[in-house]
């Protein structure tokens, strides 16, 4: 998606990892939300950080476990406490993507990609799970 100020938005991947006919205790949900400078292959945050350049591109890699289909992730990007035009990217879990005697886990990230250089400042992401807000994390962009 593309604002008006020249960012763009997206729900970059999803890969999950299925195991199955395991059955775990622990409550369904996300276990970790990072930032990062890159994902790895297998979707896995790399080079955590909350700081970044005008020209980053700034992933939310989202860890989770056990959501059901029809689980909605929301990612809403947020500069000095307002929501950025065209901030705001989800992704819904497909019943498709594993059935109920599966356990998943997986990853969900997200993609910040500034068109044009960020100004610098403080900045944030907000992580939502079925419109619940689940994490908020900090993170400036600091100058050249």
């Amino acid at each position: 998606m593309r604002g008006k100020k020249g960012w763009l938005v997206s729900a970059a991947v999803f890969v999950l990892l299925m195991t199955g006919g395991c059955q775990h205790d622990a409550p369904a949900g996300i276990q970790e939300i990072v930032l990062c400078r890159a994902i790895g292959p297998s979707q896995d945050p790399i080079g955590q950080t909350t700081t970044f350049t005008p020209t980053s591109v700034i992933y939310c890699s989202v860890r989770f476990s056990d959501l059901p289909a029809g689980a909605v992730l929301t990612a809403r990007w947020y500069y000095e406490g307002q929501l950025i035009e065209s901030g705001t990217t989800s992704y819904t879990i497909s019943q498709t993507e594993w059935s109920q005697r599966q356990t998943a886990i997986g990853y969900v990230t997200f993609r910040f990609e500034p068109r044009r250089p960020l100004p610098v400042g403080n900045y944030h992401v907000e992580i939502s799970l079925n419109e619940r807000v689940v994490q908020q994390l900090p993170f400036q962009v600091l100058g050249p």
